[in-house]
């Protein structure tokens, strides 16, 4: 096991196609790369920890406590940009763009935003879903659509083939929600889950592993649980 230090807050970490690992390093407000082989590398956001909110290329860009990160098959990185209300997306060069921000010129409705975004997900189709406050949103295009039909106050997401595996810190909820809005709840509010606050699917797609920092009953033990998928 080879193990790295000196992070500050990370907080979330993808990995893509190629093994490449990238990292929300929360506390300096920026994102960082892991070939693997050799120390994380800046990839994108502030070199001396500055906070912002800007586009741009490799330390150019800035983000305000990122905390939530992914990467769809083409390699482009979407993360979850706190403390901006925002979506930010960066190229596998290193390029920052603005996905989703309060002020969208295309917004219809405060609905098409996002106001605290703590997680994103994007599937194999490119259908990005994102946990924002107490709703779940998705979007796709110009355009962000709550999705209604989703009952919990979102945390973590996983994406799977055409879809995404939601947990509910709040209320112990596992759902799965499909890219077309079905929700499907794997365990129900309040049944099995203390504070479930992460979520990884196994690469065959069969299995959930779901942690859980006080299990139910709760007696201040976490727990680390498997849900195997049918």
């Amino acid at each position: 096991m080879e193990t790295f230090t000196g992070f500050f807050a990370p907080t979330d970490v993808a990995v893509d196609s190629q093994g490449n690992v990238f990292i929300c390093e929360s506390g300096k407000h920026r994102i960082l790369k892991w070939d693997g082989l050799n120390a994380p590398a800046l990839f994108a956001g502030s070199a001396d920890g500055k906070p912002g909110r800007q586009d741009g290329i490799g330390s150019s860009a800035r983000f305000d406590y990122p905390c939530g990160i992914a990467v769809d098959k083409a390699g482009n990185v979407f993360v979850a940009d706190n403390a901006n209300a925002s979506i930010r997306e960066i190229s596998a060069e290193g390029e920052v763009t603005t996905v989703i921000c309060p002020d969208r010129t295309e917004s219809k409705s405060k609905e098409d935003n996002v106001s605290c975004p703590w997680d994103v997900a994007v599937d194999d189709f490119g259908n990005l879903f994102i946990a924002d406050g107490d709703a779940l949103k998705f979007f796709r295009g110009d355009f962000t659509v709550r999705l209604k039909d989703y009952a919990h106050s979102p945390f973590s997401l996983v994406a799977e083939k055409s879809g995404v595996f939601v947990v509910s810190y709040e209320d112990g909820a596992v759902t799965h929600v499909s890219a077309a809005g079905l929700t499907q709840d794997l365990v129900k509010k309040n049944d099995l889950f203390a504070h479930p606050n992460g979520i990884a699917l196994a690469p065959d797609g069969k299995t959930l592993f779901v942690s859980d920092i006080a299990s139910v009953p709760v007696n201040g033990q976490g727990a680390i649980r498997k849900i195997a998928l049918n």
